[in-house]
């Protein structure tokens, strides 16, 4: 397993996104899901580069919910 660049890819991926996802809506969470499988998909779907991506898409979601909170 290349790590290096799994872990590269991942940083870039966080990077593209972090500064933005306070104001995602519904094309750019297509776009993350897109690029995720993607990326995934790069590295065969092993469990290390899926976790990665999971623990990063969670993240994300977690500070989209921070900032817009779901309303009932």
């Amino acid at each position: 397993m290349d790590y290096f660049s799994m872990y590269r890819d991942i940083w870039t991926f966080h990077k593209k996104y972090i500064d933005k996802i306070k104001f995602a809506d519904d094309k750019m969470w297509a776009e993350i899901v897109t690029e995720s499988s993607k990326l995934g998909k790069k590295y065969d779907n092993c469990n290390f580069i899926r976790a990665l991506i999971a623990n990063e898409v969670n993240e994300f979601e977690k500070i989209s919910k921070s900032v817009h909170p779901i309303q009932d």
